[in-house]
């Protein structure tokens, strides 16, 4: 029989490493390549940074957005390069040419990107569209790919397309939001609601303003009323509450 320190420490091993093994199962190590990168500008240039500050990308781009599946958005109007907006990879490389006069980030393997002629379409990460550019919608962060629809504006509606650029809800709405939960906010007139992806109405358009569903539940603003400013005669605050995926109200619109 061995020592009993010796016994003792065989035993200590085996119980560490079985709590090693067991941690490594219910905490996966962040590995380079889904550590989050952090912006930071330099003498007006931009790059990214690790979370304890070390430089993975030079700062060199015009003016970059955070990674999103993989990729960043850079502008880039230096080096002989014609002014424009692209995306590069985790090491600083431009995988993307710049050749676009907007760009979202990508959503679901897709970004929205804006041509010349001011149209709006869909590309892969490759940098070939896969959905041609034909619409026009405003601020176009919001407009991605959730749960395999988006949000696009034709003729000054908005409707949902699939991402073989089909409308699977005609454009009919003022303005559309991602899907979230199964939900998506629309508007209707000044009010907002929430449809389905039949493009039904769920919870028929009441609300001055509204947060997408998480977690069973939706922030929504009764009372709002648009202005310029706080000082605009028209502008109401109004109050927030929450609604259940019915329309229910959980929590009385009280708040500021």
């Amino acid at each position: 029989m061995k020592p009993y320190f010796v016994q003792f420490t065989l035993f200590a091993q085996k119980i560490l490493t079985i709590l090693i093994f067991t941690t490594a199962l219910c905490f996966p190590v962040r590995t380079q390549e889904n550590e989050r990168l952090f912006v930071f500008e330099d003498d007006g240039f931009w790059g990214f940074t690790d979370v304890v500050g070390k430089v993975v990308v030079k700062p060199k781009f015009d003016l970059v957005e955070e990674f999103s599946e993989g990729l960043a958005r850079a502008y880039i109007c230096t080096g002989g390069i014609r002014p424009g907006w692209g995306f590069i990879n985790r090491t600083g490389s431009v995988v993307i040419q710049p050749t676009f006069v907007n760009a979202a980030d990508f959503s679901e393997g897709l970004a929205a990107v804006m041509n010349e002629q001011r149209k709006w379409g869909f590309i892969d990460q490759t940098g070939t569209y896969s959905i041609s550019p034909q619409f026009s919608f405003f601020e176009a962060d919001e407009k991605r790919f959730s749960e395999g629809l988006a949000a696009v504006k034709v003729n000054d509606k908005y409707g949902y397309i699939d991402k073989t650029g089909k409308f699977v809800i005609e454009p009919k709405f003022d303005d559309a939001e991602p899907f979230s939960e199964g939900l998506a906010e629309i508007k209707v007139g000044e009010k907002w609601g929430f449809i389905n992806k039949n493009g039904g109405f769920v919870i028929k358009p009441q609300f001055g303003l509204t947060v997408g569903f998480a977690e069973g539940l939706a922030r929504v603003n009764i009372g709002y009323v648009f202005g310029w400013n706080d000082e605009d005669p028209n502008y109401r605050k109004g109050k927030w509450g929450f609604v259940d995926r019915r329309g229910s109200v959980v929590i009385p619109a009280r708040y500021d």
